[in-house]
């Protein structure tokens, strides 16, 4: 059938149907029907109203302004949940339906990997193309120019709401064939094509120029209203004030007062460009080169010239080209590759010994059968989805060859580079284990190579080589860390003694020996391998001849078996990682795929299918799309595909049918800690803990030291249980939270407070170490506060605890104890963003050991009102605004887990706060 943007068909379904032009006002239409083989039978499948379960026929109609019209019929196999034997229909009208010539038609799910475990009959329908009844077949139904269906339903009604007359006209995207950068014709282009409406999630495309037109605009789109914003508020003019820092100091504050013209003009450019820029004092006109793309991770691709390859014509062989006279030909299977195909095959064993036991035998037949060289792994949050996800990689590298490895942030990149190299080092001691060091089969560790901007690895690597012993300080924000990156490879094949550099060893890489033996018989390298092992001074090497680096750091990164990249830095121009990308990686490897945008998942992977495999949850955070539903003056949305643009391609090739490998077994959290989220986010996954989880275990000593300290201080909590830990809830009563009326942006001093004095209490007072305690708030305006609040002397005893963060950059880390500053109140300002499941689940399933949450424990207006039925719809509730009217907002999960910790009495009470406890600046700790 024609595809469906606007929604995905489940496994196991697909569509048929014919497109057509629009007579009358649209309407949507599902009714029940029979598929026929023939005008007089027999029944093929029957939809549900006549009694069927072996499958579900549906005729719909269904019509959109914003989704391509299509009109047809949808059949569905059953997955095996509750099969049971096919029922016959004897009764109905029926109807015939013939497509006029030349009508469109497209099946939809035709092809996908399915599977029956239950039914084998079904299995054979679908993969193999035996006969449904009679000798009819699959291939034969969707191959069909006429179709007989039985309706319960009046000829009247059926024939007036399911008419193509209805339908509105094919679907296009407004946005033209050219998509390469160029400002005038993108600012004409999204003038032209202003709408009220937004477009629907695409999950598949009619043709390659939709397909781009949706990636490229969901990023353009994003930001070029913005830096339509930046250009008039660069030509606004304000009178400036200058207030010196210091007598001595020659720096200034500049108080720019901003008009209320200027504030309603440009209120959500303001907001977003308040929240993590630096305003710059513009005193000289900089060039000419747009830079209002870079860093999303599609710049480069978008301003270079496009390319056509130069060989291979399209080879596309129609399934309708299949011989009609064949008896039941079999289905044209997807091309399937195996990524246990490893010539030796102890390295395998060494490599499956790496996943759980009851993971072995499912994840091996998972491997070797992947369609289209695509897999897919997800789980739920410390079910072990990196480490699976490793060892997929590592099979991927044994089989094909160099792995192209990314995620969406730097912290993901970071995880995923460090997995792979600790399960390579731990395969290896395991393949090698009764082999002697001389033994010539011996098992190297792969090469797992973090490559950082080319810039920061040059200054990170002559930092180390003058300051051993110094941490690498590379100013502002910089992900750079020294574990596995360029330089840190670099330093060890010139013998670096500097902190943190380790020895090359005989089961390192084939390929760092290499490297080691070409630079000790190169004499240029003589002063740079002295001073690196320490035996010239710096001052002595400053006065030897220059040596480039960079042609040694680009052959580490072409060395590398795994390369650890985020996608800007795959797509980085003249760089080895680039030509690493294109010439050398024969699959890519993604964590954290549900919180990557499809974007950069076409930086990552290009235009071609290669192998892939990718790791994420779709219930955790998903890609950033800063323009949401913003709008202008006149009503028109700034960003027309905005949920395109926070569509993941985990989301998306998972709509697409590609089978799921998930994970059902806890391995981080102490038992009853992932209890509360696994109902609230995971309800039909029947997990388990591992029995490392088990809360009398020296690893969870800070859990058990948490739990006592908590009923010592307030005795009125229940105890959590004999066998398992559950969260704690810290209700500040009174508490105020104080509105950025630009960025939106919420703090509340005295949960900020509380939050760190409870950290503080703990450290003082148990055995917890202040290192081991994280703290976590959704909004930046609190981690901002709490890190400046935890430089004042009362909370010396901190030091070493690392720097509050916020939930979205602390995806994917984890600490023994969580603290979690919700900085939110009822009934003003209310949950906020909160109540934003994805961002709440992550928040709740950092901890190891144990979770606080401190907050208003009746966010809801509810949790504290003893047997107060709740008239509204279960978490539905209204919260006043800073206008002080009152609306409606919805937070089922914040609403339950708020319940949860009621009822189990987990709720901890501090007493109202003094009056200058509750402003911002507060009294000095």
């Amino acid at each position: 059938m024609q595809n469906q943007p606007q929604q995905a068909m489940p496994g196991g379904e697909f569509a048929a149907g014919a497109k057509s032009a629009p007579r009358k006002k649209p309407i949507a239409y599902t009714k029940d029907c029979a598929l026929l083989a023939g005008p007089s039978g027999p029944v093929i499948a029957t939809g549900k109203s006549f009694g069927a379960d072996i499958s579900v026929l549906r005729a719909r109609l269904i019509t959109s302004t914003v989704a391509d019209p299509w009109m047809g019929f949808s059949l569905s196999f059953p997955l095996g949940d509750k099969s049971t034997d096919n029922e016959a229909a004897g009764f109905g009208v029926r109807y015939t339906i013939r497509l006029p010539d030349g009508a469109r038609i497209k099946v939809d799910g035709f092809g996908m990997p399915f599977a029956n475990f239950e039914n084998t009959e079904v299995e054979w329908w679908v993969n193999n193309n035996e006969p449904i009844v009679d000798g009819a077949t699959l291939l034969d139904l969707v191959r069909k120019r006429e179709f007989h269906f039985l309706v319960l339903e009046s000829p009247i009604e059926v024939q007036k709401k399911w008419s193509e007359e209805h339908l509105p006209p094919p679907f296009t995207y407004p946005y033209g064939t050219e998509h390469d950068w160029n400002w005038d014709r993108y600012r004409t282009l999204l003038l032209e094509t202003k709408s009220t409406e937004q477009f629907r999630p695409a999950y598949s495309f009619d043709d390659d120029n939709a397909r781009v037109a949706v990636l490229t605009q969901s990023v353009v789109q994003d930001v070029f209203w913005l830096q339509e914003a930046v250009e008039a508020i660069s030509d606004f003019w304000a009178p400036a004030y200058f207030v010196s820092r210091g007598v001595d100091d020659r720096r200034y504050y500049v108080v720019i007062p901003l008009t209320k013209e200027f504030r309603e003009r440009f209120e959500a450019a303001w907001a977003r460009l308040a929240k993590d820029n630096d305003a710059i004092l513009k005193l000289a006109s900089g060039s000419d080169e747009d830079g209002a793309l870079a860093e999303c991770g599609f710049y480069d691709w978008m301003t270079s010239p496009s390319q056509t390859p130069e060989t291979e014509e399209p080879n596309i062989e129609a399934m309708a080209n299949l011989t009609l006279g064949q008896q039941h030909p079999p289905v044209r299977a997807l091309p399937v590759v195996n990524f246990l195909d490893i010539p030796d095959d102890r390295y395998t064993w060494a490599l499956l010994e790496e996943t759980l036991p009851g993971d072995r035998a499912p994840f091996r037949q998972y491997m070797t059968r992947r369609h289209l060289g695509l897999g897919i792994i997800t789980a739920a949050p410390g079910f072990g989805k990196t480490s699976l996800l490793s060892v997929a990689g590592l099979a991927m590298q044994a089989s094909l060859g160099k792995i192209l490895c990314s995620g969406p942030t730097n912290v993901a990149v970071d995880n995923l580079a460090s997995r792979l190299n600790t399960i390579s080092t731990s395969v290896c001691r395991r393949y090698n284990d009764g082999k002697s060091e001389d033994d010539p089969s011996r098992q190297r560790r792969r090469l797992v190579v973090r490559a950082y901007m080319v810039r920061q690895e040059t200054t990170a690597l002559m930092q180390l080589l003058r300051f051993p012993d110094k941490e690498v300080s590379l100013g502002g924000k910089s992900a750079w860390k020294l574990h596995l990156s360029i330089a840190y490879w670099c330093l060890m094949l010139l013998g670096s003694k500097a902190r943190g550099i380790g020895e090359l060893t005989a089961d390192d890489s084939e390929a760092l020996h290499k490297l080691r033996r070409d630079i000790e018989g190169r004499a240029e390298f003589t002063h740079l391998r002295a001073v690196a092992a320490r035996e010239m001074s710096w001052a002595d090497f400053s006065k030897t001849k220059y040596v480039d680096l960079q042609p040694l750091l680009g052959q580490i990164v072409l060395a590398a078996d795994l390369l650890c990249v985020t996608p800007a830095r795959s797509a980085e121009l003249r760089s080895p990682c680039l030509y690493f990308k294109k010439r050398l990686a024969a699959g890519i490897l993604i964590d954290e795929a549900a919180n990557m945008n499809i974007p950069d998942y076409v930086c990552v992977a290009g235009n071609c299918l290669v192998p892939c495999v990718l790791g994420g949850d779709p219930r955790q955070l998903k890609p950033v799309s800063a323009t949401g539903n913003q709008k202008d003056e006149h009503g028109n949305f700034y960003h027309r595909l905005a949920e395109d643009a926070t569509m993941s391609p985990l989301a998306f090739l998972q709509a697409s049918g590609i089978p799921v490998y998930r994970l059902s077994l806890q391995l981080r959290m102490a038992r009853g800690l992932f209890d509360w989220v696994g109902a609230e986010v995971y309800p039909e996954i029947d997990f388990q803990y591992a029995q490392h989880c088990n809360i009398l275990r020296a690893s969870f000593a800070s859990g058990r030291a948490l739990e006592a300290r908590a009923r010592a201080r307030f005795p009125e909590i229940a105890a959590a249980g004999l066998v398992k830990f559950s969260p704690l809830f810290l209700h500040c009563e009174g508490s105020r939270v104080f509105v950025d009326k630009t960025t939106k942006s919420k703090l509340c001093p005295v949960q900020a407070r509380a939050t760190l004095d409870f950290a503080l209490d703990l450290v003082k007072n148990t055995e917890i170490k202040a290192a081991d305690i994280a703290i976590l708030c959704p909004y930046a305006a609190n981690v901002q506060f709490i890190n400046k609040l935890m430089k004042r002397p009362g909370y010396a005893a901190l030091e070493g605890m690392p720097h509050a963060s916020t939930v979205d950059a602390y995806q994917g880390q984890e600490s023994d104890i969580v603290l979690v500053t919700m900085g939110t109140t009822f009934p003003y300002p209310g949950p906020g963003f909160t109540t934003d499941e994805h961002r709440l689940n992550v928040l709740l399933t950092r901890q190891r050991c144990g979770l606080v949450v401190v907050g208003d424990i009746n966010i809801d207006g509810k949790q504290d009102k003893k047997e107060k039925k709740e008239k509204a719809r279960p978490g539905h509730f209204m919260v006043r605004n800073a206008e002080g009217k009152v609306h409606w907002t919805k937070a089922l999960m914040l609403h339950n887990i708020y319940k949860r910790f009621v009822q189990e009495k987990r709720v901890m009470r501090l007493p109202p706060p003094p009056t200058k406890d509750n402003v911002v600046d507060g009294p000095a700790a």
